[in-house]
């Protein structure tokens, strides 16, 4: 489930709760439009119900937010492209996979320089026994 229809059905049980709240205390008040007088018993539980409803909707909210972040964070993040075998004349951004000497390298940053000669790459994955 994406984060959107999560902050959308979070929303929506907001809206529910409060609907219930207001026509709730509009019929309790039609009925006795002098005071609103209920047990104990029936405030906690009436109390109860909302802090657990409530509960659940800032977690809801809490969750929503950190993949809101996470999204914004690998958005961020460049994108693995295959660019072919490497040229020493050609700039490598950082994402870019190219081969040399048969192994496949990640490029870390950007860089100009030959994979296996910096840290600017990774080995993604090593040349085989045959090249």
């Amino acid at each position: 489930m994406n984060d959107h229809i999560l902050k959308s059905r979070a929303d929506e049980i907001t809206k529910a709760a409060r609907q219930f709240v207001s026509e709730t205390m509009q019929k309790i008040q039609a009925q006795k439009p002098h005071a609103v007088i209920y047990t104990q018993g029936q405030h906690n539980a009436v109390r109860a119900l909302f802090v657990a409803a409530f509960g659940v909707i800032d977690e809801l909210q809490t969750k929503i937010k950190t993949l809101e972040e996470d999204v914004r964070r690998l958005s961020d993040q460049s994108p693995l492209k295959y660019v072919g075998v490497w040229n020493e004349h050609q700039q490598y951004d950082h994402g870019n996979l190219c081969t040399d000497h048969g192994s496949l390298w990640h490029a870390n940053q950007s860089t100009r320089r030959r994979p296996g000669t910096s840290k600017d790459w990774t080995l993604a994955v090593k040349r085989g026994k045959g090249g």
